[in-house]
């Protein structure tokens, strides 16, 4: 599955450029603050990439898993352990919200045997032909990524998308990389974001930025990784 050339990075590629252009900007503006300003030039232009930065990493982050999907064949035979995990994991949790297996009457009633019989032939179909799955609308989805300050979202997430329930910064770990960096810049970003969005002050400066910047790479190659091999 070449999920490299998925819509969802050629959108957050043309996004970082924005970015990039931003902290070009930055580097040469004053960093004087006139009286009735709020920051200094170099400020906004630093404050205004942060929020660029994180609102494209989260654009990537929603978009990758109905790539993800997109890209199932109609064959069993041909997806990776992790997609069957996930094809397994997704059916299971729509049938646990279509039947409650813990109801005395679940499977007695005639109305209720009917709807569970639906509902196990309709997730089954999934599991003959993986491409239908792509038309149920049922994939994972980023859940609350600015609440969570970004990390332990992005982690519920990705441990969908792996056989042993890893998730991308496992993974990263894994080939060699500082996972708790990793972590530690990914909510440093959601967190200043946070706070610009709410009219705070902050004293970032370009090089913040480039921090920022370098790890969103580091990460969205690293889910891309993730999503992509077969583990």
């Amino acid at each position: 599955m070449k999920v490299q050339l998925s819509d969802a990075y050629r959108q957050f590629l043309g996004g970082f450029v924005e970015v990039r252009q931003l902290l070009t900007e930055a580097s040469k503006a004053s960093t004087t603050v006139a009286d009735y300003r709020f920051c200094s030039p170099q400020q906004s232009l630093v404050r205004a990439a942060v929020v660029l930065l994180a609102a494209h990493l989260e654009g990537f982050l929603r978009r990758l898993p109905e790539d993800f999907c997109d890209a199932l064949p109609n064959s069993w035979g041909a997806i990776s352990d992790g997609q069957r995990r996930y094809l397994m994991l997704r059916g299971w949790r729509h049938l646990c919200e279509r039947i409650d297996p813990h109801a005395a009457d679940a499977f007695s009633k005639a109305g209720s045997a009917v709807t569970a019989r639906r509902e196990l032939v309709y997730v089954s179909r999934w599991l003959i032909n993986p491409s239908r799955f792509s038309r149920a609308g049922v994939h994972t989805q980023l859940r609350d990524f600015y609440k969570l300050r970004g990390a332990q979202s992005v982690e519920q997430l990705t441990r969908d998308f792996d056989r042993e329930g890893r998730s991308v910064f496992d993974s990263a770990e894994s080939r060699g990389l500082d996972r708790g960096s990793l972590w530690t810049v990914v909510e440093g970003l959601i967190e200043a974001r946070n706070q610009i969005a709410h009219g705070e002050q902050s004293s970032l400066t370009p090089n913040d930025l480039r921090k920022y910047c370098a790890v969103c790479i580091i990460l969205v190659r690293q889910t891309l990784r993730h999503f992509g091999d077969d583990h």
